[in-house]
């Protein structure tokens, strides 16, 4: 499915269960009219989303390049629409079994307890794009999973698990050096250097 446009699949019992989203592009699923509650969610690429749940049903598909219009915010006073953002799933069991916790960028505790989940130990777990996650043991050790990736069976205790974006930002908080800024610092010095190189062969070739 690569063309803009809105489809129907709601005819081929079709239920969407996970998405990739291209950069340039928001897609918005729905349920189709007449299904109670209704539910409505938007996703702006690049990104993915994995493990949609089912219920109710997303058949209907919105796909649309982004344009400065649509690159706007979904304005929260827009009837049931939920702006999808990725984020890691942890699981109570093996093989991303049980009822999962979401989890975006941040620090968390483990047993994890909160209005809308609750894991007293992690078992396997599932990292969207654009994200890592550092998983934190009870005997010391740490070990980190990046996007796209999921660990089907976890032995260890966790005790704590930070997730956090994996894409780079050009600047630093806080008014910092940007990224750019160092790389264009150090081409200068690299320029320098060459011109240097560049003149003392040319005062051993003459002497020569």
């Amino acid at each position: 499915m690569g063309s803009t446009g809105v489809y129907d699949l709601s005819s081929s019992s079709f239920v969407v269960r996970s998405i990739r989203v291209p950069s340039g592009v928001r897609v918005t699923l729905q349920t189709p009219r007449g299904i109670s509650p209704s539910r409505v969610e938007s996703i702006t690429g690049p990104s993915s989303l994995e493990f949609i749940s089912d219920t109710p049903p997303l058949n209907i598909i919105e796909v649309r390049p982004l344009t400065p219009q649509t690159a706007q915010p979904v304005s929260s006073s827009e009837s049931n629409v939920n702006v999808v953002t990725p984020t890691v799933l942890v699981y109570p069991e093996e093989s991303l079994k049980g009822s999962p916790c979401r989890l975006s960028p941040g620090t968390y505790n483990i047993p994890l307890t909160s209005e809308t989940c609750s894991i007293s130990s992690i078992r396997s777990i599932f990292v969207p794009d654009g994200l890592n996650a550092t998983l934190y043991a009870s005997d010391g050790s740490s070990f980190t999973i990046k996007d796209r990736s999921r660990i089907n069976t976890i032995t260890k205790q966790i005790t704590k698990i930070t997730v956090s974006s994996s894409r780079l930002n050009p600047t630093t908080e806080g008014g910092g050096v940007s990224l750019l800024q160092v790389i264009g610092n150090g081409g200068m010095w690299l320029l320098l250097f060459l011109f240097i190189l560049l003149l003392l062969l040319l005062l051993f070739f003459k002497r020569s």
